[in-house]
């Protein structure tokens, strides 16, 4: 078993605007039972956990539902667990469905959250306490499900996320990648894992508030020719967009809702004026005249 769930982890680590919910709330779980005798399992809604597997086979369940949360009532609580001889596990929340083979010690994910657009960030909001040097990851796969000639899933674009220690809940946003800037995936697969490929036991991580954000809808391509420079990170009252002295650009920003909150004419060194946001972290976007995208990042303002 832990063999399956550092395969998991591993996989995934040598891989580098609207937000929507992902099932992100972790308002609402389901209970079920698993194991013999039965024991009482739950799961926040639209999420999946390896606990059903470990309890059948006598081993411990690593998912709980807290009440330390970022937003509402509750969060996801996941942990690193000794499981009798395979050492210690990783606890996993993810929104795909896990298909484990015991008998080969191999896994696979299916499905996951559907899409309405290709997804550029994944953002959470996490809590971790680890033990010794262990680090918690967070792994996103755009897919097309059942795209692959297999029948499988096929990935599109991914994302990867490792970090240590964090004491109060901190908003981490996952950049997802594409081979094919035009691609579209139907699906998106979110892994989050309390420890690395060398779990340590009693790590913990908290996961609440998990949404995607969308590429906007009329983006097909990103134009990467065109010199454009945004600065400071983090910014304070202005921000600079810097673009060629002969081309008009666009520039547009939204919060981690999708709604947009400034926008301005580029033209050369250009000061926006940023006084009226709120401290927290935006996405922006830069456009030529064409619709073309030339920079889409992020930026965090403070007072």
């Amino acid at each position: 078993m832990k063999r399956i769930f550092t395969l998991l982890i591993a996989a995934f680590a040598g891989v580098q605007v609207q937000a929507q919910s992902l099932y992100g709330d972790m308002e609402t779980w389901r209970s079920y039972s698993a194991g013999f005798p039965p024991k009482s399992m739950e799961a926040p809604q639209g999420w999946n956990c390896p606990d059903s597997i470990a309890v059948t086979f006598g081993y411990e369940k690593q998912l709980f539902k807290t009440t330390d949360a970022h937003g509402g009532s509750y969060a996801a609580k996941v942990i690193t667990v000794t499981q009798g001889p395979f050492g210690s596990v990783p606890g996993v929340l993810t929104n795909a469905t896990i298909n484990v083979d015991i008998a080969n010690r191999t896994f696979t994910l299916s499905g996951g959250t559907p899409l309405a657009g290709r997804v550029n960030y994944i953002n959470a909001w996490v809590k971790y306490s680890p033990m010794g040097d262990d680090s918690a990851n967070i792994v996103a796969n755009a897919i097309i499900t059942g795209g692959a000639s297999d029948g499988t899933d096929s990935s599109l674009g991914m994302g990867f996320a490792a970090f240590s220690a964090l004491p109060g809940y901190t908003l981490i946003s996952v950049p997802l990648t594409y081979d094919d800037p035009n691609s579209k995936p139907d699906a998106i697969q979110v892994i989050f894992a309390s420890s690395g490929s060398q779990p340590v036991d009693s790590s913990v991580l908290y996961v609440d508030d998990v949404s995607y954000t969308l590429f906007p809808v009329a983006v097909t391509t990103v134009e990467n020719n065109i010199k454009v420079s945004c600065y400071p990170n983090p910014a304070h009252n202005t921000f600079y967009v810097q673009g060629p002295d002969n081309m008009e650009l666009h520039w547009q920003a939204c919060n981690i809702s999708g709604q947009e909150v400034g926008s301005a004419t580029i033209k050369g060194n250009t000061p926006v004026d940023i006084t009226g946001y709120m401290p927290g972290m935006y996405f922006y976007t830069v456009t030529d005249t064409k619709g073309n995208v030339l920079q889409r990042s992020k930026f965090t303002v403070e007072r």
